[in-house]
């Protein structure tokens, strides 16, 4: 197990520090001296426009470069939250919208996202805590706090539907079960 856990170190390792090269090489073709926080937002920049056509597997890797040259961008932490969300992976997603509120406690945008994703894995106490981090960085009332307290209450609705769908589902076998007897 350990063997199995260091190899997988040791190539994440590598496939770092090509990236690391790669960014390098990539500042010296534009003949720039590029910062990395600068080179992380050029990437992030080609991650967004990947993102909208659709090609999410690159945005990921681009993205992940990104993280590469500068791992405290905590925009480049939701929007890696949000490619895997996209692919089904809510819970990585999560991930990423913590690691962005460890670097940007209150960044509207994580928050937001985050709250949005424990109502995908029927949290909505989760839901509920990120909204009021969301008030308390709204200082009271934003377009994400708006957006964030509408999902919530849409949620509860449907959650409240399917509740009722049972119960009469549950009376009417029930009454068919009294009418066999």
């Amino acid at each position: 197990m350990y063997n199995q856990f260091k190899r997988q170190s040791v190539a994440a390792l590598m496939i770092s520090l090509s990236t690391v090269s790669f960014v390098g090489a990539q500042a010296l073709e534009t003949d720039k001296k590029l910062s990395l926080p600068e080179i992380s937002t050029q990437f992030a920049s080609t991650a967004i426009k990947q993102m909208k056509a659709g090609d999410l597997t690159q945005a990921q890797f681009t993205l992940e470069k990104a993280l590469v040259a500068n791992p405290k961008n905590a925009d480049v932490l939701v929007a890696l939250g949000e490619v895997h969300e996209a692919q089904g992976r809510v819970g990585k997603g999560l991930k990423y919208y913590r690691q962005a509120l460890m670097v940007e406690p209150t960044l509207k945008k994580a928050l937001k996202m985050q709250a949005l994703a424990f109502l995908k894995k029927d949290l909505p106490v989760n839901a509920e805590m990120s909204k009021e981090k969301l008030h308390v960085a709204c200082a009271g009332a934003c377009e994400e706090l708006a957006f964030v307290s509408t999902a919530i209450t849409a949620y509860k609705a449907k959650k409240e539907a399917e509740l009722m769908a049972a119960k009469d589902e549950l009376k009417k076998e029930a009454a068919k079960e009294v009418k066999e007897d």
